[in-house]
């Protein structure tokens, strides 16, 4: 069992448990770390309502930092996995599963790593009043479109950035290119976004088009 704790995300630090951790490590150079290590790691996922399992196969070259990998997660609990997609203020997520294929690139520390995933079952919490959001999106847009496509939402994404760039954020970048790929991925445009709170005043879309404008 590995218990990780990420301060990146959430205060107090958020926690995930990995279980039947099986991890193996082949090809290490000692002492130099030089030439491709080849890793490979499955577990599982332990989440509130249902565990998922995670995969990853690659190699690392531990002294140049460059690497290839490919992760794997499937049925993962969206409640213990939501710090990752929304912010603390946003709707939170009442149950569903991601799952999630990335293959995962660094080259003289640029990353550049093209994904797919799918949210299923996607249930959010009540509250938040008309203004309520889910990933930047407001909750009844998403509720709306979810609707209409049988609860799943599929979409293809890419993380790049410099990883020696102090301004690059791994987490923030996932969350923002997550997000604007689900709002592509269900047709929610700004002016579908103010659309879709229903029974707000113009006042208060104008507002979220200011707010979606910066």
């Amino acid at each position: 069992m590995l218990e990780f704790f990420d301060a990146t995300v959430r205060q107090p630090p958020h926690r995930l448990r990995l279980e039947q951790l099986q991890a193996v490590v082949e090809d290490l150079q000692i002492p130099d770390l030089a030439g491709r290590t080849r890793i490979r790691l499955e577990a599982a996922v332990k989440g509130a309502q249902r565990n998922g399992t995670l995969s990853m196969r690659g190699w690392a070259e531990i002294a140049s930092k460059d690497s290839e990998m490919a992760t794997r997660l499937r049925g993962v609990d969206l409640v213990a996995f939501q710090p990752y997609l929304i912010r603390a203020s946003e709707t939170g997520v009442r149950r569903g599963t991601l799952d999630l294929d990335l293959k995962s690139t660094v080259r003289k520390n640029i990353l550049h790593a093209p994904g797919t995933l799918t949210l299923s079952g996607l249930e959010l919490t009540s509250g938040g009043g008309a203004l309520g959001t889910f990933m930047g999106m407001p909750r009844q847009a998403v509720l709306t479109a979810l609707k209409n496509r049988n609860d799943q939402i599929r979409m293809q994404f890419t993380l790049e950035g410099n990883l020696n760039d102090p301004k690059f954020s791994l987490n923030e970048n996932f969350a923002r290119r997550v997000g604007s790929g689900i709002a592509e991925t269900l047709g929610v445009s700004i002016e579908g976004l103010a659309r879709g709170v229903g029974g707000v005043t113009r006042g208060v879309g104008d507002t979220l088009r200011r707010l979606f404008e910066k």
